[in-house]
């Protein structure tokens, strides 16, 4: 059984898109000029120039809208951090890993977004962590592997 949830940050769109207007802009103004520099060949330098810039601009924008995903399968979460056309695994939480409830200004890397369920401190290796996990989730990491009756 696989079980998925997404913490989203896409507060900063907006931002997002004034930054690839610009960067657009900044396309079009390079051809421009790069015409112009036929003429003039120090407009090949302003031409690289905007072509960094506007380089810089998208990089940004893929930057600033991110989610992390979390998946529940084989008794174990895996954290994921998304950006736009990029997946990267950031922290497995095994089953029967000790959770401390944490609050959200505790220190330690944040792997959640706007909205968030219950958040948990976790310490692995020498990094901690602040993670959201719901209540199915967290059941599931609870639960013991050795039953007895």
């Amino acid at each position: 059984m696989n079980y998925e949830t997404a913490y989203e940050k896409y507060s900063l769109k907006p931002l997002r898109a004034v930054l690839l207007a610009l960067a657009v802009a900044g396309d079009i103004a390079a051809v421009i000029l790069f015409f112009s520099a036929l003429a003039e060949p120090l407009f090949f330098a302003a031409v690289a120039a905007l072509v960094v810039f506007d380089f810089i601009l998208r990089r940004i924008s893929l930057k600033i809208v991110y989610s992390y995903r979390y998946v529940l399968h084989g008794g174990r979460v895996e954290i994921y951090y998304e950006i736009i056309g990029k997946s990267r695994l950031v922290l497995t939480l095994e089953q029967g890993v000790k959770l401390t409830p944490a609050e959200e200004n505790s220190a330690g890397k944040r792997l959640y977004g706007d909205d968030h369920a219950y958040l948990f401190s976790v310490k692995a290796g020498d990094k901690d962590y602040i993670v959201s996990l719901d209540a199915f989730m967290y059941s599931v990491l609870e639960v013991q592997s050795d039953i007895s009756g």
